[in-house]
C-alpha cells in the first residue's frame, strides 16, 4: 500500500464522519425547529456537505487513481506505452491536488447566495458585453443583423 493510498483513505473516512456528524447533530436539533429555521438548516447543511466534498474529492480522486497507476503493474503485464502514460498522468494528478484551496474557494462562492448573484450578474454583463446582441423589430426585420462582435 503506497502512501498516498493510506493518505486517501484516511482522509475520506475523516470526511465521511465528519460530514455524517454534522447531518446527525442538525437532525437532532430540527425536531423542535420551527419550519423557516428548518430551511435555513438544510440550506446550511447543503453548504456545509459541497464544501467538505468538494475540496475533498480534489484529494481523494486522484490519490486514488495514483493508487491505481502504481499498483496496475504489478498486477498486470503493461508495457512501456503505459509507463509513458502513466509517467505524464502522475504527476498532472499531483498539480490538480494542490488545486484544494481553488476548490474550496470556489465551493464557498457558490454556497453564498449574494456571491452566487454577483456571479451570475457579472458573467451575464460580461456575455452581453462579449456578444452584442442586437433586437430586430419586426418591421425592419428583413434587413441583415450589420453587427455583431466576438
Amino acid at each position: 500500500m503506497s502512501v498516498a493510498d493510506q493518505y486517501a483513505t484516511v482522509l475520506g473516512f475523516s470526511i465521511f464522519a465528519m460530514l455524517r456528524q454534522l447531518i446527525i447533530e442538525v437532525k437532532r436539533g430540527s425536531r423542535k425547529a420551527s419550519d423557516a429555521t428548518r430551511r435555513y438548516q438544510q440550506l446550511a447543511v447543503r453548504s456545509l456537505i459541497l464544501q467538505g466534498a468538494v475540496p475533498g474529492l480534489v484529494y481523494l480522486i486522484p490519490s486514488f487513481i495514483n493508487s491505481c497507476l502504481q499498483a496496475a503493474p504489478a498486477y498486470f503485464q503493461l508495457g512501456e506505452q503505459f509507463d509513458r502514460f502513466a509517467a505524464v498522468l502522475s504527476p498532472s494528478l499531483w498539480i490538480i491536488m494542490t488545486k484544494h484551496t481553488f476548490a474550496n474557494s470556489l465551493t464557498m462562492l457558490y454556497c453564498s447566495p449574494s456571491y452566487r448573484r454577483k456571479i451570475a450578474s457579472a458573467m451575464r454583463r460580461w456575455v452581453q458585453g462579449k456578444y452584442c446582441l442586437v433586437q430586430v423589430s419586426p418591421m425592419h426585420s428583413n434587413q441583415a443583423l450589420t453587427s455583431m462582435t466576438y
